[in-house]
């Protein structure tokens, strides 16, 4: 990726910080609450997939307040 689209990735992530954050938790809840659901139905593949859909999304929302923390501190 060449420095312009990493200067654009960067700026969309310092913009909208608050906004992904309130995004991705919302987002955490609604797979939470379905990991939840499939673990009461007993289909362990699904709570492992809605597993990894919650690790995917954490690792996301770990990367946009770092580059935000980051851009705050230059």
């Amino acid at each position: 990726m060449d420095d312009t689209k990493k200067g654009q990735v960067k700026k969309l992530y310092k913009n909208s910080a608050p906004i992904i954050t309130i995004i991705g938790i919302i987002v955490t809840a609604l797979l939470f609450k379905g990991l939840l659901m499939f673990a009461d139905q007993g289909d362990l593949f699904m709570v492992i997939l809605m597993a990894v859909g919650i690790s995917a999304v954490a690792f996301v929302l770990t990367k946009v307040i770092r580059l935000s923390l980051i851009s705050e501190m230059k």
